[in-house]
């Protein structure tokens, strides 16, 4: 499993732009089927403005769309994946 991170600093830049730019080259490494969310709400970093708190993920979601994600990948790298794995752990 790999989470995309919300740090402006490893992504290269502030707003979804970067995020969604980071999150492809992970889909294109690993596959959507290893792709999840690494938010880091817990402090550690400063998340780019638009992803500061899970208010923002409806912004993501719509992003990752725009972007050619299909519903289904979405589905995956939000949700899908993470349980998938926490049940088989």
């Amino acid at each position: 499993m790999v989470g995309v991170i919300f740090c402006p600093r490893y992504v290269g830049g502030e707003g979804l732009a970067p995020v969604i730019k980071h999150l492809k080259h992970i889909v294109d490494v690993v596959g959507e089927e290893a792709a999840a969310l690494g938010s880091d709400w817990d402090g550690f970093i400063i998340p780019t403005q638009p992803l500061k708190d899970p208010r923002g993920l409806p912004l993501l979601t719509d992003a990752m769309l725009a972007a050619g994600f299909t519903r289904g990948a979405v589905g995956k790298i939000l949700h899908d994946n993470v349980m998938r794995v926490l049940h088989d752990a």
